[in-house]
C-alpha cells in the first residue's frame, strides 16, 4: 500500500492532536486486510509527542469512529515492545486498510471542541496491486 499524507482533514488524533483514515474507495481495496503504516516522520507536528495521546479516527457514513491501531517502537530497524511514550520519526502507527474511511473536508471535525485547536492529519491509501495504481 502506498500512503499519502494532507495536513488538513483528519485520520489519527494526538490527544486532542487528530490522524485521520481516509479512503475514498476503502470498500473497493481488494486488500482489506493489509495494513497501513505511516512513519512519525510524515507526522512532524505530532514528533515528541506522548503516543498515549494519538489516536485514529475514520469519517464513515457522515460520522466519526475511531478504530484500532497500534504504535511501534522502531529503533535501528528492529521493533521494541518497550515504547518510550514519545513519538519519533522512525516509529509506525499501523491500523487495517479495511477500517479505513471517506475523505474528510476541512470543517468536518471530531465531536470534541479541543481536539479543533491541534494539527490533524488524513491519510490516504492506494491499492499498490492494481495497475494503475
Amino acid at each position: 500500500m502506498n500512503v499519502r499524507l494532507r495536513s488538513w482533514p483528519m485520520i489519527i488524533i494526538l490527544g486532542s492532536l487528530l490522524v485521520a483514515a481516509a479512503n475514498v474507495a476503502a470498500m473497493d481495496l481488494m486488500r482489506p486486510y493489509d495494513p497501513v503504516i505511516v512513519q512519525g516522520k510524515h507526522l512532524p507536528t505530532f514528533l515528541s509527542a506522548d503516543t498515549s495521546r494519538i489516536f485514529v479516527y475514520a469519517y464513515k457514513n457522515n460520522a466519526w469512529s475511531q478504530i484500532p491501531f497500534q504504535i511501534d517502537e522502531v529503533d535501528g530497524g528492529g521493533y521494541f515492545a518497550t515504547h518510550n511514550a514519545h513519538l519519533d520519526t522512525t516509529d509506525e502507527i499501523c491500523f487495517m486498510a479495511a477500517d479505513m474511511g471517506d475523505s474528510a473536508a476541512d470543517n468536518q471535525w471530531i465531536p470534541n471542541y479541543s481536539s479543533m485547536l491541534y494539527q490533524r492529519y488524513q491519510v490516504c491509501a492506494t491499492d499498490t496491486s492494481e495497475t494503475p495504481a
